[in-house]
């Protein structure tokens, strides 16, 4: 395969990942549940899946630029960047998120019974009496479209990062990142009545909080260093 060719190739297969995880944003206000988070302080950016979805997409957005524009400066060294930066939080937001949707789900989704008092009234994209479940079709948009083609990318089209790479570059953003959203869901829960994006943070255990906060950067360093030891 030639190498335009090539180019081309790999420009479709990142602008088909980014449509895919753009219709899971892009659907947001769509559902029942958007006029409420609206009006909460933080809106969707409480959420863990949001901030990682963006990150991601601005991660696959790099990359198409890379394939049909190879010489532009910088653009390969952010776009590494922020792979190192995305792929172990999805890791992250998928293995938490999939594992209690299929097991424990009250600890994952939102109960309906919770936004009738705020006012949202049941549709038919509330599946159960109790939880409030996303459309499949969006929901694999925002929980399973970036991990899979973050790391198809990373597999097929990238070489594995450096132990530098991992241990300081990744390692810094990961604490970073965690040093972020800990306290910024902490600052949005105190302006939205102690409510928090997750119902598996409970609301009355500030320490347990934090603890749930460094175990998820924890797993998302070892994960990282899991998936580089896989590749070739």
């Amino acid at each position: 395969m030639s190498q335009s060719k090539s180019n081309l190739f790999l420009a479709a297969f990142h602008a088909a990942g980014f449509a895919w995880m753009y219709y899971g944003l892009h659907s947001l206000d769509q559902l029942d549940m958007n006029e409420f988070v609206s009006k909460q302080y933080g809106g969707h950016a409480q959420y863990l899946t949001i901030q990682g979805l963006v990150i991601s997409l601005i991660t696959v957005f790099l990359a198409a630029i890379n394939d049909v524009a190879p010489g532009v400066p910088l653009i390969p060294s952010l776009k590494k960047f922020f792979l190192l930066v995305s792929l172990p939080l999805e890791s992250v937001i998928a293995t938490i998120y999939w594992s209690l949707r299929l097991f424990i789900p009250h600890l994952i989704l939102p109960s309906t019974d919770h936004f009738a008092e705020a006012g949202v009234s049941d549709s038919p994209e509330v599946s159960s009496p109790k939880l409030f479940y996303i459309p499949l079709p969006m929901d694999l948009a925002m929980h399973a479209a970036p991990g899979i083609i973050l790391l198809l990318h990373f597999f097929l089209f990238e070489k594995k990062f450096s132990l530098k790479e991992v241990r300081q570059t990744a390692a810094v953003s990961i604490l970073a990142f965690a040093l972020w959203y800990g306290p910024w869901v902490e600052w949005c829960a105190s302006y939205n009545n102690n409510k928090f994006p997750y119902p598996f943070l409970p609301e009355d255990s500030l320490p347990i909080r934090f603890t749930i906060y460094a175990g998820a950067a924890l797993f998302a360093f070892i994960s990282l260093q899991g998936i580089n030891a896989l590749h070739s």
